[in-house]
């Protein structure tokens, strides 16, 4: 780690145990320099990174100060329930063509970038020319599964490429873990909320759910192992890092429990990690499958939202349900396409996707904050918001809140956004709803300000 990088890593540090709080004035560039014994370019270094990464700001003629990040701003509340069986309920967002800036969680990709990946398009292409008219390997090319479990290794999460699949996507890894496991009429643990897609894929599978309460650690596990006794859950699907829409993350402890109990129980639980690479400073906290000894977590991801949904390209390290899962996954699908998947190969094996991936976590940083700041802005005394640390979703709490009538607005409006009740299957979260800040600021104002005119509008009287 160089010098600078260790100097950020200790600033940050400092701010997260309140060491150096909000607004505090930091050393100028040459007492910093002086204090650690570094170069005045090394100085120049640290502040840019923390600068970019959100953590400071420059005022011309006064110097350097701790941003302020929680704005004041009151958490939504996590709402508690006894937890029991109920149906999945089909989402009836409509498809869009052109999704709006604020509706799906994606992030736009500089051209710079998209020049990278037609590279690595076209040298492959060439490279592997006489081998474009066979079919590819069922359960992935063996050079992309290597880079792949490269990649996490170097992140010092080992993964063996021998038990790597690599799939359409994370959700058509999480349908193929779900068909080879449960039948029609069985039970699947959801936290309360939970991603909307996985409503749709429950309905169709003809599956319950039972859904567990979240809170500020993750889920409430006191429920789940409760539900694990009586046999009421047949297998777990989690998002366990940055999870949609809530943004939270399950504390270490609470991966360790969830990998203890899936052992305990021997239920299986699907662990949808597709944001998990996404943390706004940079550093990727280990899945619940790290902790997982016996094989029953199916661990899930894909490039969908590090980088872009429309390769469909994905993996899953299935532990003890390899062989079930790789060979309904060869006899379903044949495999991904051979060219998608060595071009990712290359972006992967040239270092560009981590590099692109830091880029974006330092921009998504940015966006969380400059988007909280303008809803507080404008909704001062209406909304309560989360400040999750990585991911794209901002889930807001709506005081007075009209749901009928917003959902009325936003359709009239054709406003792209995520009400709260898509995200469950239960009533409770009619007053919520799911901000995408994957975009800048600059290009999602016209529909925030839209979006801030609708909640004002909706506003019980």
């Amino acid at each position: 780690m160089a010098k600078y990088q260790q100097l950020v890593k200790s600033i940050i540090e400092d701010i997260r145990d309140n060491t150096l709080v909000a607004n505090t004035k930091l050393p100028s560039l040459r007492q910093l320099a002086k204090q650690h014994e570094v170069s005045i370019s090394t100085a120049v270094n640290c502040y840019h990174e923390l600068e970019s990464q959100g953590w400071i700001i420059a005022k011309p003629k006064q110097g350097f100060f701790v941003r302020s990040m929680d704005l004041g701003v009151a958490q939504p509340e996590f709402k508690q329930f006894d937890s029991y069986q109920t149906s999945p309920r089909r989402n009836k967002t409509p498809y869009r063509a052109n999704n709006g800036v604020l509706g799906v969680t994606c992030m736009p990709i500089d051209n710079g970038t998209i020049s990278e990946l037609d590279r690595c398009f076209i040298r492959t292409l060439k490279r592997y020319s006489l081998k474009t008219n066979r079919y590819p390997d069922p359960i992935g090319e063996q050079r992309l599964r290597k880079a792949v479990s490269s990649h996490f290794c170097k992140k010092g999460f080992p993964v063996d490429h021998n038990h790597l699949v690599i799939t359409q996507g994370a959700m058509s890894a999480i349908n193929t873990a779900l068909k080879i496991i449960a039948k029609p009429g069985d039970t699947v643990a959801i936290s309360s909320p939970c991603f909307s897609g996985y409503m749709d894929l429950l309905v169709n599978l003809q599956l319950k759910v039972i859904e567990i309460p979240s809170n500020k650690d993750g889920i409430d596990l006191k429920q789940l192992e409760h539900h694990l006794q009586q046999g009421n859950i047949q297998i777990g699907l989690f998002s366990t890092t940055f999870m949609n829409p809530q943004g939270i993350t399950l504390s270490v402890e609470q991966k360790q429990k969830l990998a203890t109990l899936s052992a305990q129980y021997q239920t299986p639980i699907i662990e949808d990690d597709v944001y998990i690479e996404l943390s706004h400073d940079r550093t990727m906290p280990l899945p619940a499958k790290y902790y997982d000894k016996d094989g029953y977590i199916i661990w899930c991801g894909s490039i969908s939202k590090s980088l872009s949904a429309s390769y469909r390209l994905g993996w899953c390290l299935s532990g003890r349900y390899f062989s079930e899962f790789s060979n309904y996954y060869s006899a379903s699908s044949r495999g991904v396409s051979q060219q998608i998947q060595n071009a990712i190969t290359e972006y992967f094996n040239t270092g560009l996707y981590d590099k692109y991936i830091r880029r974006q976590c330092t921009n998504l940083s940015n966006n969380m904050y400059q988007y909280r700041h303008y809803l507080n802005h404008h909704l001062p005394k209406l909304i309560k918001m989360s400040n999750p640390n990585g991911g794209m979703t901002l889930w807001i709490e709506i005081k007075n809140h009209n749901a009928e009538m917003f959902s009325q607005l936003v359709n009239t409006n054709q406003l792209d956004i995520r009400e709260g009740s898509l995200f469950s299957s239960l009533p409770i979260y009619d007053n919520y709803i799911r901000v995408n800040i994957g975009y800048p600021i600059e290009q999602a104002k016209e529909q925030l300000a839209l979006l801030v005119k609708l909640i004002k509008a909706s506003q019980r009287a």
